[in-house]
């Protein structure tokens, strides 16, 4: 189910600017070669947070490498995590940003717990991968 963003225009702007972080964490991890990357929003069915950014790494090291890119773009960002859980086992990470919370997990985990089936009715939000350049593009630049 796609995701409508013409109902979720709050006063001041809020929600925008929370789909617009929830889209910068997922930039930063496909740069950082996560995959399956997919935005969920479940504000109305959760109420305590509204977008969920789910990710796979490949290894512990992987995920481990994507939280800290992560925290460290936020941070140059002034914004702050409110939570975090599962780093030093480095299966399922999760990133508390309030607003939108990140889930990283290794392929054995996220098949496990299998968030998109256990929210299956909560809306995708759009999101497009960032172009990646090729080698060639790379060296010619």
């Amino acid at each position: 189910m796609a995701y409508d963003e013409g109902h979720i225009r709050s006063s001041g702007g809020g929600l925008v600017k929370t789909l617009e972080s929830a889209r910068f964490a997922a930039d930063v991890l496909a740069e950082k070669n996560a995959s399956d990357i997919v935005l969920l929003e479940v504000g109305e069915a959760m109420g305590i947070t509204d977008v969920f950014v789910i990710a796979t790494g490949r290894s512990r090291p992987h995920i481990q490498s994507l939280v800290e890119e992560l925290k460290k773009r936020f941070r140059e960002q002034g914004r702050q995590r409110s939570g975090e859980e599962g780093l030093t086992e480095a299966e399922w990470v999760l990133l508390d940003y309030g607003d939108f919370i990140v889930h990283i997990f290794s392929s054995d985990h996220r098949l496990y717990y299998g968030l998109e089936r256990l929210w299956g009715d909560a809306p995708q939000v759009s999101w497009t991968a960032p172009a990646t350049q090729t080698a060639s593009e790379l060296t010619s630049a």
